[in-house]
């Protein structure tokens, strides 16, 4: 008898003891579970973090933009052709912006001869000099413009033209007084009387309105479209237009 009673408490013992082994292993899971939400929460937030963000701009001007912010001059715009973002704790670096250089000259090398036409139109309507460089300039995010690839120079040289300017026959030129030679001022005048019958005469040149003057006893009248000597000018294109670049 006694040694069953022996065998019940024993056997009662290990239940107990069992028994709290599992308590253990729960709560070491728990722990475990508890740990892992933790760590899970602290990735996602780091996945949540967005890093600084910036653009590579590249632009072709005519006006020096180097160490400057401003697009004075921007005659073409490369940026959507290089399409570069930079990403990181600091995007504007200098390796980003050599990067960038590098990249913006590249573009600037690929140009077509209609693009490189489309920007010489638009420098020399602008009033650009003749013998402006044409260059592209970059910028990463919102630091100065680096410069970058030179296109060419500018050749803009305006229309040059000629205009002469003939009397008609029966009027003189103003400048020569001769019958309908070349007038300089595009003038022509004609006599209408001589001499005058009242002294002393005006001073040569004696403007009477704009209908014509004096000049000694003489009054001349001068040429108009509706007295039929207004000068007849013809103008002539010496040489033409130059806009492109070179």
């Amino acid at each position: 008898m006694k040694l069953l009673n022996q065998i019940c408490i024993i056997i009662t013992f290990l239940f107990f003891i069992n028994s709290l082994q599992g308590q253990d292993t729960k709560q070491n899971k728990s722990n475990v579970n508890i740990e892992e939400t933790k760590n899970d929460t602290k990735v996602s937030s780091v996945s949540k973090i967005k890093l600084p963000k910036a653009n590579c701009f590249c632009v072709v001007s005519y006006t020096d933009l180097t160490d400057k912010k401003d697009r004075a001059g921007v005659c073409m715009d490369l940026t959507g052709r290089v399409n570069k973002t930079y990403t990181g704790t600091f995007p504007e670096n200098d390796n980003n912006r050599k990067d960038c250089q590098r990249r913006c000259s590249d573009a600037a090398v690929s140009l077509s001869i209609a693009e490189k036409q489309q920007i010489a139109d638009c420098a020399c309507a602008n009033g650009a000099a003749n013998g402006t460089v044409i260059r592209a300039y970059s910028t990463v995010g919102v630091k100065n413009y680096n410069s970058d690839q030179a296109i060419g120079r500018l050749v803009n040289q305006p229309e040059i033209t000629k205009t002469t300017c003939q009397c008609p026959s029966g009027w003189m030129s103003n400048t020569t007084n001769q019958e309908g030679g070349i007038t300089t001022d595009g003038r022509c005048k004609k006599l209408v009387c001589s001499p005058f019958s009242v002294s002393p005469y005006p001073a040569d040149g004696t403007q009477v309105g704009n209908w014509g003057f004096t000049w000694g006893n003489s009054l001349y009248a001068y040429g108009t479209k509706e007295n039929g000597g207004a000068a007849i000018c013809k103008t002539e294109i010496i040489s033409k237009k130059v806009c492109k670049i070179e």
